[in-house]
Parts: C-alpha cells; sequence; structure tokens
C-alpha cells in the first residue's frame, strides 16, 4: 500500500511499541510500517529480532551496561537502514517487554518516542501468551500459583502492575513523547485512534490514507473472551483497577 504523506519534521526516532504480551503490538508495528517507518528487515510476529536476541542480556547486566546494549543495536538498525533504504521517514522497532526498560531507553534515545499498547485487562488475564509472567512475575512480587485454575489472577495482577508502572514512569520520563494507545478502542473505532497515533507521531496524512490503514485493523477472535469464563475467581478490586484503566467490563 502506497501512502500519500508528509512528515511535519523528520523524527530522529525511534519509535519503540510495548506492552504485555498479546496486547496488540503487532497491528501496531504494522500500522507504523505502512506510514514509512523502518522498523527493522528481520521480525517474527513483527518483534525485531536483533533486539530480542539481547532480551537475556538486559535481565543479567545492570543498568550501567543496557545502554551498551542498546548502542549496539542502534548500530546494527542504523546499518540496515542503509542498506535497505527507501524513502523511509523515521525508524523504531517492536519489542513488547522493553516497557520494562524505559529508562535505559530514554537515557540512551535522547529523541525516544514510546507507545505503549493496552488492552483489556480480563481479556489478557485469558491470553495463552504468558512469557512475560514467567519471566519477570518475581520482579512485581507475583507468585505464580501451582494450580492452573489460578493463572488469570495472576496474570491480570502482572497487567495491573505493569500497565501502571509503565505510564507512571512514560509520564514522568517522557511527557509528550509517550503516548498510551487502547487497543480495543482501536479494534472498535480504528479510523479516530489512527488519527490519534499520527497526531503524536507528528504526520500528515490525508483521509484516503487513514481510511487505507484503518483496514489493516482487525477485531480478533479473541475480542471480549473474558465474557466466556467464570470471573468469579477475581475479586472486585480486581475489576475496578481494570475499569480504571478506562476498559467497560460487563458481567
Amino acid at each position: 500500500m502506497k501512502l500519500r504523506k508528509k512528515p511535519m519534521k523528520r523524527l530522529p526516532g525511534p519509535v519503540a511499541i510495548g506492552g504485555v504480551g498479546g496486547s496488540g503490538t503487532r497491528v501496531v508495528a504494522e500500522l507504523l510500517k505502512q506510514l514509512g517507518f523502518y522498523m527493522g528487515s528481520e521480525s517474527v510476529e513483527k518483534d525485531n529480532i536483533s533486539l530480542n536476541r539481547k532480551k537475556k542480556l538486559f535481565i543479567r547486566l545492570p543498568r550501567s551496561r543496557h545502554r551498551h546494549i542498546l548502542k549496539e543495536f542502534e548500530k546494527g538498525m542504523v546499518h540496515r537502514y542503509n542498506v535497505d533504504y527507501t524513502p523511509y521517514i523515521g525508524w523504531g522497532f517492536k519489542a513488547p517487554w522493553i516497557h520494562l526498560y524505559l529508562k535505559s531507553m530514554n537515557k540512551h534515545f535522547r529523541s525516544l518516542k514510546y507507545i505503549h499498547v493496552i488492552r483489556n485487562g480480563l481479556d489478557m488475564a485469558f491470553s495463552e501468551n504468558k512469557r512475560q509472567l514467567h519471566l519477570w512475575a518475581s520482579r512485581f512480587n507475583i507468585e505464580i500459583p501451582k494450580d492452573d485454575k489460578y493463572l488469570p489472577v495472576a496474570q491480570l495482577n502482572y497487567w495491573i502492575k505493569v500497565n501502571r508502572r509503565s505510564i507512571r514512569l512514560g509520564n514522568k520520563l517522557l511527557g509528550n513523547r509517550f503516548f498510551v494507545l487502547n487497543y480495543d478502542q482501536l479494534c472498535l473505532n480504528p479510523k479516530m485512534e489512527i488519527q490519534k497515533l499520527i497526531r503524536f507521531l507528528e504526520l500528515d496524512v490525508n483521509e484516503t490514507d487513514i481510511d487505507s490503514l484503518s483496514r489493516i485493523v482487525r477485531k480478533p477472535e479473541s475480542f471480549e473472551r473474558y465474557k466466556k469464563h467464570d470471573l468469579s475467581i477475581f475479586n472486585e478490586e480486581h475489576v475496578q483497577d481494570v475499569r480504571s484503566f478506562g476498559f467497560t467490563i460487563e458481567k
């Protein structure tokens, strides 16, 4: 799809996309790609492979070493950007877990813009994607239950704590370089939410191209899957926490 667009100003970048795994970051990465951002030449589910390979280093090494990891990653991206070059308007990457390292990213990338994708917490509680939970539950003092029946409770607790932290840090560190994208609203009102995204990216995109971008968004079969599950394993506080992020819960 060829988009007619002109940037209001060229973005030094990068634009990073993160969120709890399964939040809808993949479609957001595709939107940025169609808008003209270089998102890397290697990806699985739109995740940046070269950054994902460095995930263990982020976990193992102290924060003081993260800047070196990001410098090497940036060097590789810039090299591939030049090799693959077409008229890109900027560059970015998708790595859902990167929200955990916002401080390190902001310190290294002085022009960083970060998109944090958030999806209904009750839908996320029943997601099969629990990679982040198993990797970082202990960081948030969350115990993984032995009984699988209560795994959704742990997953929801992780979702609540991660998103609270990400939004607090994003606003504090990045200010207007931080954007929360509500995936549910993107599915229900794609044109309106894409317009918000475009304003955040400081682009000028015409209505015809916004309509084309809107067709990329598809409501997944898992949308509102929580309605098919027994919600009695959650307490009222859990439900209120989900609502506090702007989601409507129908029991």
